[in-house]
């Protein structure tokens, strides 16, 4: 607002045409805070050359909204962990969202793999490999990572270590699972190894995972995208020399 009053940009810089920019910013930016109401959002403003303004969903107020009975007295414990990470997205990213909601996929997957082994199905071939797969990682990869988080990151809450369990027992039945999986040729084992490498590549750079938009991980970014490689790699040998049960 100062910059439109008092034009304090021009008289702090003399880069003339900066400070025209920072005018024309700040006027875009008001223009789009006007569009929305106090209770539903909540804003972050990343500023830059590229000039992106993210939108962040108020969880917290969409959960009151949505479940006004108290059904859920903690609204994020079921409607923000799956949604929280998608409301990071820019309306432009919204192609990145199946790479987004993976505890979904994980209980998900491990429901429907469990229903077919309970009344004696065949597990059709490419979805067993994927849910053994996308289990054994993240639900693996999750103990370690909450751990790391707790001691490095944010210290410790019920929340995360609650986690700690609530992945690892997905990870210990993924274990269990393999030999009902059946084999796949070597070259569709690569193509579902080079589809978790886009994931490890987008939730580095794009945002995917919502972790590495609320905190600052540091070089410790590298080394959680490092172990969740090392457990692919391991995922994959585990399903190529795993014994199927016919």
């Amino acid at each position: 607002e100062d910059c439109l009053t008092n034009t304090s940009a021009k008289s702090i810089t003399p880069d003339i045409h900066r400070a025209e920019a920072l005018i024309e910013t700040a006027k875009e930016r008001i223009s789009l805070v006007k569009e929305v109401t106090v209770t539903t959002c909540k804003f972050s403003a990343t500023g830059g050359t590229d000039g992106i303004f993210n939108k962040k969903i108020d969880i917290n107020q969409e959960s009151k909204n949505l479940f006004q009975d108290g059904l859920f007295k903690d609204g994020s414990l079921f409607f923000g962990v799956f949604i929280a990470p998608i409301s990071q997205l820019t309306v432009s990213e919204f192609y990145l969202i199946p790479l987004v909601p993976v505890s979904f996929l994980l209980y998900f997957s491990m429901a429907i793999f469990l229903l077919y082994l309970y009344f004696d199905f065949k597990v059709p071939k490419l979805f067993g490999v994927f849910t053994f797969y996308i289990n054994f990682i993240y639900g693996i990869g999750s103990v370690l990572f909450y751990i790391i988080f707790m001691i490095f990151i944010d210290g410790f809450s019920v929340y995360h270590f609650w986690n700690i369990f609530a992945h690892g027992f997905l990870g210990l039945q993924a274990v269990l699972i393999l030999n009902y999986v059946s084999k796949l040729k070597i070259w569709q084992y690569l193509l579902i190894f080079f589809i978790f490498i886009i994931k490890d590549f987008m939730d580095i750079f794009y945002g995917t995972f919502a972790y590495f938009i609320e905190y600052d991980f540091g070089y410790l970014k590298y080394f959680v995208i490092g172990m969740i490689l090392f457990l692919q790699i391991i995922g994959i040998i585990l399903l190529k020399y795993s014994k199927e049960i016919n």
